[in-house]
This record gives C-alpha cells, structure tokens and sequence, in this order.
C-alpha cells in the first residue's frame, strides 16, 4: 500500500507563528493559493513538468503521481484546514474524516505566539520540559502521540482489509512528526527532525505481514523545502523503514 501524508496549507495563524493546534482555523488566501499551485503541479507528472522545473520536484515515479494527482478518496482530520487542502489538492475525490489525527491540543497557549508568552510562567515551564509536558488545559506530547499513532495504525489496518491499494492523508505538522517517529524507521532522526513545511509530507510503501499487527515499509518523503535523504531500519517489526526523500514543491 502507497500512502501519501500531507501537511494542511497554511492559516493566517500559521503564519503568524501562532500555537494553532485544536483551533479550527480555515486557511487563508495565501494557503489557497499555494494549495492550487500545488494540485496543478502534481497533476503534471514526473514527465510534464516545464523545463525548469523538472530538476525541482518530480523524481517521484507514475504510479506516486497517480496517487498524488487523483486518489478516488482523501482521508482527513476533522479540522477545517485539511478539509479544504483536500479539496484544493485533490478536486473530485471523496473526503473521509478520520478522528485521532487532528492536532495536539495546546490548552492555554492556543492562539498566541511565543513572543507573546515569553513572560507567561507556565510556558515557560512548558518550553523547559522540551515540549512535552502537559499544556495548561491541554494535551502532553505522549498522549497526543499514543492518539495520533492509534487512528493512523487502524486507518492503515482498515484500508488492507478492504483492498485499498493506496491512501492519501491530509493532516497536521504535528500528526506527521508523531506518525514519522514511530515508522518513520530512522532512530536517529529526533521527534522535531520529521517536521515537514506546509504542503510538504511523506510518501511510505507499506508492506504487511501474515503474523501480527505490523508492517514494514520503504518511504520516501515529499517536501516544499531542501532535504536530505535519510536511510536507515527501524527497531522492532511494525516499523517503516525509510530509504529516501524527494523533493516536492509545495
């Protein structure tokens, strides 16, 4: 199984570098726009991209630009913002709400910016924590990870069982670095190093297996800024395992 992972389109609050986790913040003009051209540009195909553009953004293969440029249906979280990048990147396919991968609930810290908490004693006491604690009246990293990894493992294991042959998942930066830590297969990559640009992502080959819950997989991820290629296997055997990144503009 193909799946695609895609960053949401920015909002105004994103930005403005603002904590918009559980807001239902729609995009704004500018992640409109952006998630036009992105549609128009993954419709083009590894062979139809301008001249200019061919060294930029499409390595990926047919059978991905098939995926990206008219899956029959887009899996998304319940946030108004990855409804809408679906839409946009993806016209005419079917929109599926999956709950459990919408963003972490930032509590007290929804909405503002860090400049404008840097004297708000219990951000700072966040920030110390590495951002993992717990957010005031909000979620702690670890269990936003356990949700976010537990709705993505019964969308994949659903989707086996009904034959889908590949998958396109609209979500949050958030989603994406809890997903990607667990199979993105790369132990050495730290939780903040999966972090992907708006419209940036992760393309993952799922493989499962006759005896247990697990998969493995090769992945490679798609993304609007300059990346690395990774490779690298992951611990345990329900874990993807990364061998390469191309770059997508977003």
């Amino acid at each position: 199984m193909d799946v695609l992972l895609l960053r949401h389109a920015p909002t105004a609050g994103n930005l403005e570098r603002r904590y918009i986790g559980c807001t239902d913040e729609p995009l704004c003009p500018e992640g409109i726009a952006r998630a036009c051209a992105w549609a128009m540009e993954a419709a083009l195909g590894p062979s139809g991209a301008p001249a200019g553009q061919k060294d930029a953004a499409m390595a990926l293969s047919d059978e991905v630009h098939t995926l990206l440029a008219s899956p029959p249906k887009v899996y998304v979280s319940r946030l108004t913002r990855c409804a809408q990048t679906a839409e946009l990147c993806f016209p005419g396919a079917a929109l599926e709400v999956v709950e459990g991968l919408h963003e972490m609930n930032f509590g007290d810290f929804e909405g503002r910016s860090a400049d404008e908490m840097i004297d708000d004693a219990s951000y700072r006491a966040w920030v110390d924590t590495g951002c993992t604690g717990r957010c005031p009246h909000g979620e702690d990293q670890a269990d936003f990870d356990a949700r976010v990894q537990a709705a993505f493992e019964g969308l994949l294991t659903a989707g086996h069982k009904r034959g889908e042959k590949a998958m396109v998942v609209v979500a949050h930066g958030g989603t994406l670095m809890a997903v990607m830590s667990r199979w993105g297969g790369d132990a050495a990559v730290p939780y903040y190093g999966w972090h992907v640009p708006h419209l940036g992502g992760y393309v993952l080959h799922a493989l499962f297996q006759d005896v247990g819950t697990g998969y493995h997989a090769g992945a490679c991820s798609v993304s609007d800024s300059d990346v690395g290629d990774r490779r690298g296997a992951g611990p345990g055997a329900s874990t993807f395992r990364l061998v390469g990144r191309s770059r997508l503009n977003g």
